[in-house]
């Protein structure tokens, strides 16, 4: 009889899970909740850079809000003590650069750089998905202007394609995002390996 009751709670269970993963509705409030996430966050971190024969590895973190986006690769003092910036990125309509090695602060608009960088503003292009939630759900993929955005079955975010340009961008989760990986015709461009990500109301200062 145990033995029989054991089996009729497996079943039970099994047939409550697929038809969650099939129920349109409880995908959409996860792929909602998920979505929202992306709106402001602040991520803590290693950054690797591979570009022909140069090669980096520096601490990195992230901050968004609905605003702006800011982005920051520190060098380390002794013992990794008082990081200092090595090259800040704030961006809300225009870019602001500014890099350890120049004086003043370099400004372009968008414009000046999403032809060879077309990823830069693909945080906005996430916001955007919001109004897509049915197709999302019901696919699994959306495309946008060339761009693919493809989730997992838990409605999780976890690849982006230029579909014209040979650029992927790949996330992988551990509970929450772990890793990032920017790859440009199978090469690994950009790793950043996620230490700590918050979602909360993120106050960003633009630089100056």
């Amino acid at each position: 009889m145990n033995k029989l009751l054991l089996i009729f709670l497996i079943i039970s269970i099994s047939a409550c899970s697929i038809l969650l993963k099939h129920d349109p509705e409880a995908n959409r409030k996860l792929l909602e909740a998920n979505l929202e996430k992306w709106k402001s966050f602040r991520i803590d971190g290693i950054i690797e850079i591979n570009h022909n024969q140069y090669s980096l590895r520096k601490n990195f973190s992230m901050r968004k809000n609905p605003a702006a986006v800011r982005a920051d690769i520190f060098d380390t003092g002794l013992l990794g003590l008082r990081p200092t910036p090595f090259l800040s990125v704030y961006m809300d309509t225009l870019i602001y650069l500014r890099d350890q090695e120049k004086t003043g602060l370099t400004i372009l608009t968008p414009e000046e750089l999403i032809a060879d960088y077309p990823y830069l503003n693909i945080l906005q292009a996430i916001d955007l998905l919001d109004d897509h939630q049915n197709e999302i759900v019901k696919n699994k993929k959306i495309t946008q202007e060339n761009v693919s955005f493809v989730f997992n079955s838990k409605m999780e975010l976890i690849e982006i394609d230029y579909l014209e340009k040979d650029i992927r961008i790949l996330l992988e989760y551990h509970h929450d995002l772990s890793k990032i990986t920017l790859k440009e015709q199978n090469n690994d461009l950009v790793n950043i390996h996620i230490d700590k990500i918050t979602f909360s109301e993120i106050e960003i200062r633009r630089l100056d």
